[in-house]
């Protein structure tokens, strides 16, 4: 991989200060209550983990640029800015 696409994918994990409490809660929707849109830019955190990743909702999972990870993985999303804009 060349130092610009490392770099890339550094950037998509966006750290949360390490505690997800510190974020504004009421940005974030519980996985289990509603998903996105099919195409939507979003972020989103693993179930026992404290740093979102950012990609998109297609196919009915949430997508990085390397994985893919089923609703149930998922804690809590929020809407984002496209990813490519």
């Amino acid at each position: 991989m060349n130092h610009f696409a490392a770099m890339q994918n550094e950037a998509a994990l966006l750290p949360l200060g390490g505690a997800l409490a510190a974020r504004n809660p009421r940005d974030w929707i519980p996985s289990a209550q509603a998903l996105p849109q099919d195409g939507q830019s979003v972020e989103f955190v693993l179930e026992y983990r404290d740093i979102a990743m950012r990609g998109i909702f297609s196919g009915s999972v949430f997508r990085t640029r390397w994985s893919r990870y089923e609703p149930a993985a998922i804690c809590e999303w929020r809407y984002v800015e496209s990813m490519f804009a």
